[in-house]
């Protein structure tokens, strides 16, 4: 590149050189502080090289892009003009910020120990280690990344440290990790590992030398120390003062999502080409997303009119990775839509799938849909849904085991109704609702891949049905003889959605009441206590289902695919997801999550002998952030504000709504409720579920 850059700039083409470091500075500077001679000399010949190729190239290009403050310095004070440089730093996809661990002192440093600097920071990071166990301060020290036998053997003896080595990602690590200490003495340009800490809202403690290149605020972004000798005691610090070292990490978040993310590179690089005299290159929104290329190669799209439900997903091409892209799902001449999201994900031969679904409301048609694609923070794609909509005409309901063999029992809208499957059925219709017929199906066995659908629609396939039919034995023997318990009374399904009233709640407490989750948080401000607690929320579980069966209300319910491993006294429901989500009618052996615990809740209710129910605080309107990249997948939600109780997810991230499961369970149970001469009625203050139909709380509660 050093000696092209002279003979391109005669031909009167403008040269921008990005040499990201001053090489020639940092080798010279791991010469000095080399371990034994072969390094030595080693890094006193690449320093040479690097200065003479700098020196050769300096003097030919327009622009100089360098990755710090530093660096630009070091030109500018060996070979270029300060105006001829530019800063481009390096960056890092920015997602939600991790929750901080609840307790621990865990330490994390990553790099690859066989590049000298990381092995000397680590090596130092040893002696700090020793001196925290000398403190009393109990902590763990964790070595993320490709390691070496040196490195090994010198971490034998020290009781805290941990060598992990190469793994295939640390956002594990990282979600654990208290601190991050940064001991780098040698190095240059941007330190990546770092901005990977903040990105991830992780309190970072460095030498000037480690965070080189990212200009944070001593004390408000970061802590630097420039002795290490000093690092043990502020590592003690930070491990005791969890508020300020949290304090610390958000701000140093919002810093890096502002500075070092894609989208302000993309504004620096646009300003740089400005400068340069490309002017269409700051805000040419045109020229950006011709670049990115962005081509719908697949699209398929579905709307069911019961549920108002539409499924939108797009298969595209561009010249940009997942991790960068976003997409918003909204109505033309609306500036916000609710319960509409989209998940962008990686499909093979470098294409971008955009999963899009969403809940409209009745004054929105499919036909006002625009999907909306960006890169880097930057809009590249509007794309309009096609004017012809297939429609969801059918569905399933139930699928269950008889005497004579298996049935299901399905509803359809449209004309020309089919089943098909290995095994020929037999149809019957056992039932019609307003605007919809019930059709039943009986198969002496049932082998293979269901299939629902009609004529003129879009129907289901139940692409393995043994994986619902078992056969299971029952649960518990506690869960059988609840059956019929509750023959001919009204249940509420209480809900912890934002529109929840405490004087609300306080009334229900002679009522038959099923609660969920994390209820028993409103304990201390509401005098209802549950006749029954459930949760089917896999992250639920996880976090706080030793929680919910010590302090809920009532006999509590854990639905989940295996017996959890939980103390204390609950009811297991094995729970088998499928989709179409399959209304239970025999929960003593399985009950389908159907996206919602409240669903598990009307299938056990149904179990007991219950026909009427009533749904309060179901606001149906969900809000959250998205969380880190490369973290759990199922986890990918972040953002608290759905529920009414405060900090109801302890600020964990959480699994987002499936939309497409919610819909099809509720109408399930709508229907199957129904044609046995029931209801579900929403009696939530508000709200967009429009599934059931609404009734008033004050006039429901009378009539209960």
């Amino acid at each position: 590149m050093a000696l092209l850059a002279a003979h391109v700039r005669a031909l009167g083409v403008k040269v921008v050189a990005g040499p990201h470091n001053f090489d020639s500075d940092l080798y010279r500077s791991m010469a000095t502080s080399a371990p034994n001679e072969y390094l030595r000399r080693w890094s006193e010949m690449a320093a040479q090289a690097f200065g003479a190729a700098e020196r050769l190239m300096a003097p030919h290009v327009d622009q100089l892009w360098v990755c710090s403050r530093a660096d630009a310095d070091r030109f500018a004070a060996h070979h270029v003009p300060p105006d001829g440089i530019e800063i481009i730093p390096n960056v890092f996809d920015i997602g939600q910020p991790l929750p901080p661990p609840m307790d621990g002192a865990n330490l994390l440093f990553v790099g690859q120990a066989n590049y000298y600097p990381n092995e000397d920071a680590i090596c130092r990071l040893f002696t700090i280690s020793r001196k925290l166990d000398d403190l009393g301060i109990v902590h763990r020290m964790q070595i993320v990344g490709r390691t070496t036998d040196r490195i090994r053997s010198l971490a034998s003896g020290l009781a805290s440290v941990e060598i992990v080595g190469e793994v295939q990602s640390v956002t594990p690590y990282l979600e654990n990790a208290n601190l991050v200490p940064i001991a780098l003495t040698l190095g240059g340009g941007t330190r990546l590992k770092i901005l990977e800490a903040m990105a991830s809202a992780r309190t970072v403690l460095s030498t000037p030398i480690g965070i080189e290149g990212i200009e944070v605020e001593n004390g408000v972004h970061a802590i630097v120390e420039p002795d290490l000798d000093a690092f043990p005691e502020r590592i003690r610090q930070l491990l005791f003062d969890r508020v300020g070292a949290s304090r610390l990490a958000e701000a140093g978040w919002a810093f890096v999502r502002e500075h070092y993310s894609h989208e302000a590179l993309v504004s620096r690089i646009g300003n740089a080409l400005h400068r340069l005299g490309l002017h269409d290159a700051q805000s040419n929104g045109k020229s950006f997303a011709r670049n990115v290329g962005t081509e719908v190669v697949k699209e398929m799209v579905s709307f069911n009119p019961f549920t108002r439900l539409l499924t939108w997903t797009l298969l595209l091409r561009m010249a940009s990775s997942a991790e960068v892209v976003a997409a918003e799902l909204g109505a033309e001449d609306r500036s916000e839509l609710s319960n509409a999201f989209v998940t962008v994900k990686k499909r093979p031969h470098s294409l971008i799938g955009l999963e899009g679904s969403a809940m409209l409301p009745a004054d929105i048609g499919p036909d006002q849909l625009v999907l909306d694609v960006f890169a880097w923070g930057r809009h590249v794609l509007r794309h309009k849904l096609s004017s012809e909509i297939p429609l969801e005409t059918s569905g399933m309901l139930t699928l269950e085991a008889t005497d004579g063999g298996v049935q299901t029992t399905c509803w359809t809208t449209g004309e020309g109704a089919f089943i098909s499957s290995p095994n020929e059925p037999v149809l019957t219709a056992p039932a019609s609702l307003p605007g919809v017929q019930l059709l039943t199906a009986r198969f002496p066995t049932l082998l293979g891949p269901l299939t629902f659908g009609t004529a003129d629609g879009l129907g289901p396939t139940l692409p393995n049905p043994a994986v619902w039919l078992g056969p299971y034995r029952p649960s518990t023997a506690r869960l059988s003889k609840l059956r019929d318990k509750h023959r001919g009374e009204t249940a509420w399904l209480v809900g912890n959605g934002p529109s929840v009233r405490i004087e609300d709640l306080d009334r229900l407490q002679d009522q038959l009441t099923f609660c969920f989750n994390r209820f028993h948080l409103a304990h201390d401000k509401t005098r209802l206590r549950a006749t029954y607690t459930a949760t089917g929320d896999k992250q639920m579980i996880e976090d706080f289902g030793q929680q919910i069966v010590d302090e809920s209300g009532g006999t509590v319910f854990v639905a989940h695919e295996h017996a959890p491993d939980l103390l204390g006294d609950y009811i297991w429901l094995r729970q088998v997801n499928t989709f179409p989500p399959l209304f239970s009618k025999v929960p003593d052996l399985v009950v389908s999550p159907g996206g919602s615990t409240p669903f598990v809740a009307m299938q056990l209710l149904y179990f007991m002998g219950v026909r009427k129910f009533y749904f309060y605080g179901a606001d149906f309107s969900f809000r959250f952030g998205k969380s880190q990249i490369g973290a759990d997948a199922f986890r990918s939600a972040t953002g608290e504000g759905n529920h009414f109780i405060a900090n109801y997810r302890s600020n964990r991230p959480w699994c987002p709504p499936s939309l497409r499961d919610i819909g099809a369970a509720f109408l399930a149970a709508r229907l199957v409720i129904e044609a046995e001469g029931g209801f579900i009625r929403n009696v939530t203050h508000g709200g967009l579920l429009e599934i059931f139909e609404r009734e008033d709380f004050d006039r429901a509660l009378a009539n209960s």
